[in-house]
């Protein structure tokens, strides 16, 4: 499932979250869209290999995994290991950037304290030619939740992180 044509399903949860109870009826409750399994760490710090276990054990060709690079950093999840998804179980990737240590709880770091991509600690390079050279090539977004976003001016908003992105997704890997 490594591209996306019109909208996608999002669930969010915690590795014990609604995702099993709705891996059932997947196919269903998808109506044609994919259902993409983002897997947050506010609960037991759930990593990317719990939530790729979710998407498999719900088998369905609707299903996949949004690998949101705020959720993985605070899971410490190495780059090398978003690398070992299988490309078939990814949706799609959503680039951000925070601060080294979250500030606040992990709730109000995430939905306060993210940056523009490349204004924060997050190993964005790295993560993006690891995902890269595992052969991802579906979709890359920007999810930037932010007290101080949110008082930016829409147009102006929407160019700074397609800008920042963009940058970071033009960068030629270390080698």
């Amino acid at each position: 499932m490594s591209t996306v044509d019109g909208c996608v399903l999002l669930v969010c949860s915690a590795a014990n979250g609604p995702v099993p109870r709705l891996a059932d009826r997947t196919d269903e409750t998808a109506r044609g869209r994919p259902v993409a399994a983002l897997i947050v760490s506010f609960e037991g710090a759930a990593g990317i290999h719990d939530g790729l276990r979710l998407v498999q054990a719900a088998d369905s060709r609707a299903g996949g995994l949004v690998i949101d690079v705020w959720h993985t950093e605070r899971a410490h999840t190495p780059p090398a290991d978003l690398a070992t998804v299988p490309l078939p179980d990814i949706v799609g990737v959503e680039l951000d950037d925070a601060d080294a240590e979250p500030i606040g709880t992990l709730f109000e770091d995430t939905v306060d304290r993210r940056r523009l991509c490349g204004e924060g600690s997050f190993d964005l390079p790295g993560i993006i030619d690891a995902l890269r050279t595992a052969g991802w090539r579906g979709p890359w977004g920007v999810e930037i939740l932010s007290e101080q976003h949110r008082h930016t001016p829409l147009h102006e908003g929407v160019r700074a992180a397609y800008q920042t992105a963009q940058a970071q997704l033009a960068r030629k890997p270390a080698r």
